[in-house]
């Protein structure tokens, strides 16, 4: 009866065990999210906010929730529960407020250019068309089309200025379409269509999809 007892004990103690553990965490395999954090979402090793962080998940992304904690958190004026995901071989805890269930929208072209104003892509940023496609993949962004850069350019309101810069739109003789860029003093402007070897150090415009 005493052995019994001792292994009913033990069996009703993993139980508990098991129990507590589980409210605290939800194991959901199957779910995915998008980051709806325009800078981005910093991912972290544990589930608080002063945790060793890991990467930052770019605006937009699609990542995999693989666990939830069940404890909601309040973060400035924002309340929510940590995720923790799994994003480009990498896993770690992010705050579930800035995810989305919602594939999230994207923006206009004026909103990507990357860096904020078309002349700062333009003076000092040349490189040849492989360093730029490389560079733009760093920063978990690409090369635009034609119809991309001129988009923006309409929209720009920035005044004077203007270079030129690589598109990802190659041409069948091996070299790349760029375009030069002129900003006029009071808006507005115009681009010049141009096929460019490759090797020729070109201004580097990065948008994000």
């Amino acid at each position: 009866m005493k052995k019994c007892s001792i292994l009913l004990f033990l069996t009703l103690s993993i139980v508990y065990a098991c129990n507590k553990k589980n409210h605290k965490k939800e194991i959901k395999s199957s779910e995915f999210a998008f980051i709806s954090a325009k800078a981005g979402l910093n991912m972290r090793q544990k589930p608080k906010a002063n945790a060793l962080k890991v990467a930052t998940v770019p605006y937009r992304t699609k990542v995999k929730v693989m666990e939830t904690d069940k404890v909601t958190v309040k973060i400035g004026s924002v309340s929510g529960q940590w995720k923790r995901i799994n994003w480009n071989n990498l896993k770690g805890w992010v705050f579930g407020a800035y995810l989305s269930k919602e594939k999230i929208a994207k923006l206009e072209p004026s909103e990507r250019i990357f860096p904020s104003t078309m002349g700062g892509a333009m003076a000092g940023n040349k490189r040849n068309y492989e360093e730029a496609k490389s560079f733009c993949k760093r920063l978990g962004k690409r090369l635009p089309t034609y119809k991309e850069i001129n988009a923006a350019l309409l929209k720009s309101q920035q005044s004077g200025g203007g270079g030129t810069v690589w598109t990802s739109e190659e041409t069948k003789d091996g070299r790349v379409r760029a375009y030069s860029i002129f900003i006029g003093m009071h808006g507005g402007g115009g681009i010049e269509e141009e096929d460019r070897d490759k090797a020729k150090p070109t201004g580097v415009i990065c948008i994000k999809d």
